[in-house]
């Protein structure tokens, strides 16, 4: 350690000259008071601080590392270590989701008692709406759009147009075919791991972060997806168009989902003309492209000394991404919206 009687003269950083001259931040032992009946010395008013004097900086370096570490709130460390503790993990999948938190019984959005935002404790009364207004999702998509645009130069953005049909089997799972109805492109069953709800009070929307394990089951033919029995066994139907944009190490999904409740006597046929929609929902997501975390999270383990920080920036960017696109669907004229509301065909 450095004696503080020693002055160095480096640019930009706050030195001390001598320990005499500065009080420390938790005073051990309070000044003596004077009374009227004192007979302590009087020593008059302290010596005015003048630091061009003392051989002080006036400049101070901001973008020295805070004496005790960095510090995050509860909600960013929590998103850290999830993020640190499951992206390695096979099959993983790590996102976010925009949406509401809301009571079970009363579909109401969940009040917390707070103005500031926080992390909600998991519950049975408490489930979450992943989606958002007309107007939010355009917004989202026009500010996208633009974000895009600037960053397709240097190659660091991309973007995908799918639509896709996801069929839910009693037994199978998910199974994933193509518009056409032709294709079986996958069969899928998630295993959540760890979910942290935020709670935004004075936004319109709340963000569920989730980790989750994407197990991939054997392949159907479709053959099989289009026979009657495996039809009879189905629960819902949701057709899914979605646009996704690629941008550095994150995914954002902007889906339009129509979703079908199976008939009375169940369903028959994949001829969605046929069914009755029951609701249509706008979702916006986030998601991790991995590989980076999972380098930089190696190359701690490793003991590279670089490696801790680098790791803490991209999950900072990953929170701070996911806010402003939560901010921006906040910021409409009318982004308010009835939990499970239908949007025009």
């Amino acid at each position: 350690m450095e004696c503080l009687s020693e002055t160095r003269q480096q640019p930009r950083r706050l030195q001390l000259k001598s320990h005499h001259e500065v009080a420390p931040m938790m005073q051990t032992k309070r000044p003596k008071r004077e009374d009227s009946n004192s007979t302590t010395t009087n020593m008059g008013p302290p010596r005015p601080f003048k630091p061009e004097e003392d051989g002080i900086p006036m400049a101070v370096d901001i973008n020295q590392t805070p004496m005790f570490g960095k510090v995050y709130d509860d909600e960013t460390a929590a998103i850290m270590a999830m993020v640190s503790d499951h992206c390695r993990t096979p099959g993983v999948e790590i996102e976010a989701r925009i949406g509401v938190i809301v009571e079970k019984k009363s579909r109401a959005r969940h009040r917390s008692g707070t103005s500031k935002s926080s992390c909600i404790v998991s519950s049975p009364q408490l489930g979450f709406e992943p989606s958002v207004s007309s107007e939010s999702f355009y917004k989202v998509n026009q500010e996208l759009n633009l974000v895009a645009e600037k960053y397709a130069p240097s190659r660091r953005s991309s973007y995908l147009k799918s639509k896709t049909i996801d069929l839910f089997h009693t037994v199978h799972g998910r199974v994933t075919v193509d518009s056409s109805k032709e294709k079986v492109l996958e069969n899928i069953s998630k295993q959540v791991l760890q979910t942290i709800d935020i709670h935004c009070p004075k936004k319109a929307y709340d963000i569920r972060f989730r980790s989750s394990i994407e197990q991939q089951r054997d392949s159907i033919p479709i053959e099989v997806v289009k026979d009657p029995q495996f039809l009879d066994e189905l629960t819902f139907i949701r057709e899914k168009e979605r646009r996704s944009y690629k941008i550095d190490c994150f995914r954002i999904d902007l889906t339009t989902a129509n979703e079908y409740a199976a008939p009375t006597g169940g369903f028959t046929s994949l001829d969605l003309d046929t069914l009755n929609k029951k609701e249509t929902k706008l979702e916006i997501e986030i998601e991790l492209d991995l590989p980076m975390f999972c380098n930089e999270r190696k190359r701690t383990a490793a003991g590279h000394s670089d490696a801790v920080e680098t790791f803490a920036a991209l999950c900072k960017l990953f929170i701070d991404n996911t806010r402003g696109i939560a901010d921006c669907a906040s910021a409409v004229r009318n982004p308010s919206h009835p939990i499970g509301h239908c949007l025009p065909s």
